[in-house]
């Protein structure tokens, strides 16, 4: 009996110390918005960059405040963020990168990254170059064969050559004809939170429509990029991952 009591207060004890995380009413149909805003909340590397000059940075510093010690709406969310018909379903990807686009650029940084792709013909001359900077990294859920998808191959296949042969060749000036060639892809800069997206719906050419994989996600603790030794480690189930 008294192992019990003793049981029943360490219980409650460890109860009081776990923190208590409340969520969002939907307006209508914003689901998509809150699953986003929930990310940013438990995202807490931008709290501190949100700009009180900024409306949006604002809205958003003083939702995070209340969804400390209450469940919140999100009206004037949305009106910051013009989502003025709040019963029309939207892709959340969509959303994520609206709002990264619409805070200050000090809160938005820590997404930020660049790519770098280059295409080489088989003798060697650099066909074309390309600097792209990035918020978010979408995977491609159709690609591999076995029936579940590892976030770690699908991040891995982003940096895979590509090969232009047989019928499709690209044109070299240097050597003046059709040649073989590969086309590499190098992260220039690692953001400091790497958001990946996976691709789950996809455009079936045969039935002209649009469908949804149900593909099982297999994801690691942590991913890591060998040739800039950079890790991150996974702290949301959508995917969003934290430099270490």
């Amino acid at each position: 009996m008294i192992t019990m009591k003793r049981r029943r207060k360490e219980m409650e004890s460890v109860e009081k110390k776990q923190k208590e995380f409340h969520g969002l009413y939907n307006q209508g149909a914003t689901c998509y918005l809150n699953s986003v805003l929930q990310v940013f909340f438990m995202t807490t590397e931008i709290h501190d960059r949100l700009d009180q000059n900024s409306n949006t940075d604002k809205e958003l510093r003083n939702l995070f405040k209340k969804l400390e010690t209450e469940t919140c709406w999100t009206v004037d969310i949305t009106k910051s963020f013009d989502i003025t018909n709040v019963h029309q379903q939207r892709d959340a990807a969509e959303c994520l990168e609206m709002i990264l686009h619409k805070v200050s650029p000090q809160a938005s940084q820590v997404f930020k990254g660049e790519m770098k792709y280059s295409t080489t013909c088989s003798e060697g001359h650099n066909l074309n170059t390309e600097k792209n900077p990035f918020l978010t990294l979408p995977l491609s859920l159709k690609d591999a064969n076995i029936s579940d998808f590892s976030v770690e191959s699908g991040f891995d296949n982003v940096f895979h050559k590509k090969s232009f042969i047989g019928d499709n060749l690209v044109y070299c000036e240097q050597c003046g004809k059709k040649t073989e060639a590969t086309r590499k892809c190098e992260m220039l800069e690692f953001p400091r939170i790497l958001v990946l997206l996976l691709k789950r719906f996809d455009f079936d050419n045969n039935t002209m429509s649009h469908f949804k994989s149900d593909r099982m996600v297999v994801m690691p603790r942590t991913l890591q990029r060998q040739a800039r030794g950079s890790t991150f480690k996974c702290f949301s189930l959508c995917l969003i991952l934290k430099i270490i």
